[in-house]
């Protein structure tokens, strides 16, 4: 018996939306309420080169100690991520004086 009740119960138990006619009255009348769309506004950007002694200065200042010598060192899983989100982030590291080659 509950074999036969599961035989004809639908797999999928979700409801149908149901469908519009192309030329329907209530779409029409939606799109004529629909707020007109505002033009966007783009913010001016804006960014400014500190030196290192500046950096060093504003460091001091939050912190109240110098700021470490060398950046931390990010954990392997993050600097995997971030290459594979920003591919040529490593380039910058890339420099003509790597490749030299003494000729004998």
């Amino acid at each position: 018996l509950r074999r036969q009740r599961l035989a004809h119960q639908p797999w999928n138990l979700r409801t149908v939306a149901p469908t519009r006619q192309a030329g329907s009255d209530d779409a029409t009348e939606a799109a004529e309420r629909a707020p007109a769309p505002t033009p966007e506004v783009k913010k001016q950007a804006s960014s400014v080169a500190l030196s290192k002694q500046e950096i060093a200065d504003d460091f001091t200042a939050i912190r109240g100690t110098r700021p470490p010598r060398w950046p931390k060192k990010r954990p392997r899983m993050v600097q995997q991520q971030l290459d594979l989100l920003y591919l040529g982030l490593w380039l910058a590291d890339v420099a003509p004086g790597s490749y030299k080659i003494e000729e004998r």
